[in-house]
């Protein structure tokens, strides 16, 4: 009996509606490793023009239809009940990898055994550098200190052990999460002391935000997954629970900033929307009170007839 050959590396292609996926599939397709196979998370939202393109274009891809939700980790995480390789990388529509990303990856990977997980840097308008990558060793302890400060970890970048993910259980589904529930994983991670590695070379390229992400939005996913890391307390370091405690105090600042700058936006358009709903009574208690001066009795009776009402 001939077994069949699994695949080395699973890359899950997360097809965000309104993104190039078929840009980004050329890309993975061209990898210098061709023992791929490539799951393509597809959402509730994405509209059957969007996938037809995607269907069929090689045999190392399969399309992961999720018809009911369009929550990046729930779409994700059934692709990941489905991946064989040993490895999995992420990728997000829109952006793209070098041709030998993959293999560099491997090779990092193969040389250290312990090693649960790498990421490469990245270039690109919607990727932003951050001084803490210089940061990251082969020990997991540092890896955490430095993504408590921060999110620096470009989820296209990743590749991490097929058994390290089945450990964590994949990403949280929370809607209070959305579009960052890698992070949180990260952290739950390197919570566990897992060994991180960062190839510091520009192997992806990521493709600019949707404009509709905002400040407030993303300040308030971060304290929701830094609050559930402080419940963890024991199990972090006393280091660790002081830069916990300090990203902490600056995210509340940044929301309280971001709730400022948008409770005045609000503000102005409640007065606007109230001034253009309250507008009409005016416009009725103008005419009656012209009526009256004209028509005593036919205003009196108007009135007692919406009071009656």
């Amino acid at each position: 009996m001939i077994k069949a050959r699994l695949p080395r590396v699973s890359v899950i292609v997360h097809a965000a509606a309104g993104r190039d996926a078929r840009s980004t599939l050329d890309s993975v397709l061209r990898q210098t490793i061709e023992d791929v196979e490539v799951l393509v998370a597809v959402p509730g939202t994405a509209s059957p023009h969007e996938i037809e393109p995607l269907d069929g274009i090689d045999p190392r891809v399969a399309l992961v239809v999720s018809p009911d939700t369009d929550l990046p980790a729930r779409v994700r995480n059934r692709c990941l009940r489905v991946a064989k390789g040993n490895f999995v990388a992420f990728v997000e529509a829109g952006d793209q990898w070098r041709p030998d990303k993959l293999e560099r990856q491997m090779n990092v990977m193969r040389e250290s055994p312990r090693l649960a997980m790498s990421f490469t840097d990245a270039e690109g308008e919607g990727f932003q550098p951050s001084p803490e990558r210089s940061l990251v060793a082969r020990d997991g302890s540092e890896f955490l200190g430095a993504l408590l400060r921060r999110h620096f970890v470009p989820l296209s970048g990743v590749m991490v052990r097929a058994s390290a993910l089945r450990v964590l259980d994949g990403f949280d589904e929370s809607t209070r999460l959305r579009g960052f529930e890698d992070y949180e994983m990260w952290l739950r991670l390197a919570i566990r002391g897992d060994a991180v590695a960062a190839i510091p070379e520009p192997l992806a390229r990521i493709a600019p935000p949707i404009a509709d992400a905002r400040r407030l939005r993303e300040e308030t996913a971060r304290r929701t997954i830094l609050r559930r890391i402080e419940r963890r307390g024991p199990q972090l370091a006393p280091e660790h629970d002081h830069v916990l405690r300090n990203s902490l105090a600056s995210t509340l600042r940044d929301i309280g900033c971001a709730w400022l700058g948008e409770a005045r936006v609000h503000r102005s358009r409640r007065y606007f929307h109230t001034s253009i709903r309250t507008r009409p009574v005016q416009l009725r208690g103008y005419a009656l009170l012209a009526l009256s001066f004209l028509n005593k009795r036919l205003a009196t009776r108007v009135v007692r007839r919406r009071l009656a009402r």
